[in-house]
């Protein structure tokens, strides 16, 4: 009996269950956690769709160093909607709400049981493989780099079946550091949201920059720069339609409760900054004066569709692969009468993600956004607008939460969210696509100054990315000749005719051996060119006259040789 039970409890765990009509997995929730680490950022990661946010001990770790106490964001959430047909689907993360898994999703329609096996985020660095190369000693992510899970691979031995570190394959770095894993939005029931799973798999990678690729190598805001792209795979076998990712954010810029966000709709940035040129934070890490902007940047967003407009505002309506970039980012204030900033069921994220409040009320260019709230009365002729705050706060413009009724008054300052939109777009059966995001940084003179300097930092940023980051493989280190070259000697010695010697070369090198008599003059050159690596076997010319004589030897950097011989008659 008790055997039976615990053979019915298992299959009740291991099989799928199902959402709407919609078979899901039943796998636990991903626990693991990774720091993308260089000198000039430490970044924490979840693969779990959340972003930063250390729900172990709530702690904001996101550093922008040498700066160790004070953080620009508390966390940060992957936001994904489409419709099956008719049907709406929406997978989020949120405080409380988890709707990703690890792991790949092999088909939609027979979702995992078990993600366990996937429970990792994998980190290399530059210098991990520079040292596998001088070593032969490699960490544990660089050996196991998931290359059949997505995980970008140089294949450095002509088989894409395989991942042979030995062979010369590597992990292919855009940056100097880098964080892969993957997740899919099946492997349990949508409770947060009560959504049907969407049936798609994300492979995610984070990488940052020691240098910039790009003239100066310096370049620090490239260098203080986190980078992420997000690859969506449909694995359906139908299409998903009007597909849209959002990244949502609590920024918490320092002192979390005297923030302002705003939204640069030419650079497709979202920001934050402080409301004031103070930020002294009581109980957590303050940036004191001239406080810095931070902002989340849509370097490539979904695909645009044939719609008469330039959805990526570079001036051309409807060009061969152009991309969305920031379609929408409305206000998301905390703790209001029309919306909390946390949406928490599905129709809340749509309403957002299509550049609305979460309780679907249209956002207007005046005050805080939402007619009757905070302000007078809009006036009868307050835009409609899909952006929060689109003006700049740099140059005292109307509407920012500067200026938020054209006359300079601004909204009050408090804790903020921010949320960036990209799409619609649609995915074919197993389709995939692309969205690169990154999250740049800025300090200027004064708080208002940082927001200029950000602006300046994106424009170098697009136009880094719109240039191509180079995929740098780390180059094996050529094995240096030994300082004494490995030869044979002289045989037969002495010779009544020619005489060889065998030559040993770790690697391929310039040789050039050539015959002197016994005052030193060159009487014959018997090799002059690149050899190598292996065995080179050296001949000297028949028919010398009885004499001393010395073959010199010189290989690449090493030492020349010279080996006497005597050819008697």
């Amino acid at each position: 009996m008790r055997c039976c039970f615990c053979l019915v409890l298992s299959l009740l765990v291991l099989s799928p269950v199902e959402a709407q009509g919609v078979p899901v997995g039943s796998c636990e929730r991903g626990t693991t956690t990774a720091t993308l680490q260089t000198s000039s950022l430490s970044v924490p990661l979840f693969n779990d769709g959340h972003l930063f946010w250390d729900y172990s001990d709530y702690k904001r770790k996101y550093r922008v160093l040498p700066d160790t106490l004070a953080s620009p964001v508390y966390a940060g959430n992957l936001w994904l909607s489409g419709y099956i047909g008719d049907s709406p689907r929406v997978a989020a993360a949120a405080y409380d709400l988890d709707e990703f898994w690890p792991g790949p999703l092999v088909d939609a329609e027979a979702p995992p049981s078990d993600c366990s096996a996937y429970d990792r985020i994998w980190t290399v660095s530059r210098s991990d493989v520079e040292q596998y190369h001088g070593t032969g000693r490699a960490t544990r992510d660089l050996s196991e780099w998931p290359y059949q899970s997505g995980a970008p691979v140089i294949d450095g031995d002509g088989d894409p079946s395989n991942y042979d570190l030995a062979a010369g394959d590597q992990p292919r770095l855009i940056g100097d550091a880098a964080a892969f894993w993957v997740m899919n939005d099946a492997g349990n029931a949508h409770t947060g949201t009560g959504s049907a799973p969407l049936g798609v798999e994300v492979r995610a990678l984070a990488f940052a920059f020691e240098e910039s690729p790009f003239p100066p190598a310096s370049f620090r805001p490239l260098r203080e720069t986190l980078f992420l792209r997000y690859e969506i795979v449909n694995r359906r076998s139908v299409p998903i339609d009007s597909l849209r990712l959002s990244l949502w954010s609590d920024v918490d810029l320092g002192e979390y409760n005297d923030d302002y966000v705003g939204t640069d709709t030419l650079r497709h940035l979202v920001y934050v900054y402080n409301a004031d040129n103070l930020d002294d934070g009581e109980g957590v890490g303050g940036y004191g004066e001239a406080p810095p902007a931070w902002g989340i940047l849509f370097l490539r967003g979904l695909p645009a569709a044939d719609n008469g407009r330039d959805d990526d505002r570079d001036g051309v309506i409807d060009e061969p692969g152009e991309r969305s970039g920031l379609t929408t980012a409305p206000p998301a204030p905390k703790n209001t009468p029309f919306g909390s900033g946390d949406p928490y069921d599905a129709e809340h994220f749509l309403n957002m993600q299509r550049g609305r409040f979460e309780d679907g009320t249209p956002v207007i260019q005046y005050g805080y956004g939402h007619a009757g709230y905070g302000f007078d009365d809009p006036p009868s002729d307050a835009r409609p607008t899909v952006f929060g705050f689109p003006a700049s706060p740099a140059d005292g413009s109307f509407w920012s939460a500067l200026d938020a009724d054209g006359n300079g008054e601004p909204i009050n300052p408090g804790d903020r969210r921010m949320v960036g939109t990209t799409g619609p777009t649609s995915l074919g059966p197993g389709d995939s696509v692309v969205v690169d995001l990154a999250f740049p940084f800025a300090r200027g003179s004064d708080h208002l100054r940082s927001v200029a300097q950000l602006s300046s930092v994106a424009n170098g940023l697009l136009a880094a990315f719109g240039e191509g980051f180079p995929s740098r493989p780390v180059e094996r280190p050529a094995e240096r000749l030994p300082d004494r070259l490995a030869v044979s000697r002289v045989r037969p010695n002495p010779t009544s005719g020619s005489a060889s010697v065998t030559l040993s070369l770790p690697e391929s090198a310039h040789v050039e051996a050539t015959v002197h008599d016994a005052l030193g003059r060159r009487l014959a050159v018997i090799a002059s060119g690149t050899h190598g690596p292996g065995t080179l076997d050296l001949t000297t010319p028949d028919g010398l006259p009885a004499g001393a004589y010395v073959l010199r030897i010189r290989a690449g950097t090493a030492d020349a040789v010279a080996l006497p011989f005597t050819v008697v008659r």
